[in-house]
């Protein structure tokens, strides 16, 4: 949580935050939400992402591709270090 002073106003918007993070670890599905690829439990409807806590988030068409790219190798890589 960031707590500001009144005076103070956040300049950021959301793709630059994304642009800070990490890639591997976060993906951001529309110009509006970022998610962390830890925590999403299944795709439903090809354009809707269901987290572990229930929420849904949408998922942008032109990328569904590179989202379930992205969500495959962070699976393979939660693999790897399990096996390890």
């Amino acid at each position: 949580m960031c707590i500001l002073p009144m005076n103070e106003y956040w300049l950021e918007n959301l793709t630059d935050i994304y642009n800070k993070l990490n890639k591997d670890q976060f993906y951001q599905t529309r110009r509006d939400c970022v998610l962390n690829l830890k925590y999403v439990q299944r795709i439903q409807n090809e354009f809707v992402i269901i987290m572990k806590n229930g929420s849904m988030l949408p998922l942008a068409q032109k990328k569904r591709e590179e989202f379930i790219y992205k969500l495959s190798n962070k699976l393979v890589d939660t693999l790897k270090v399990r096996t390890i």
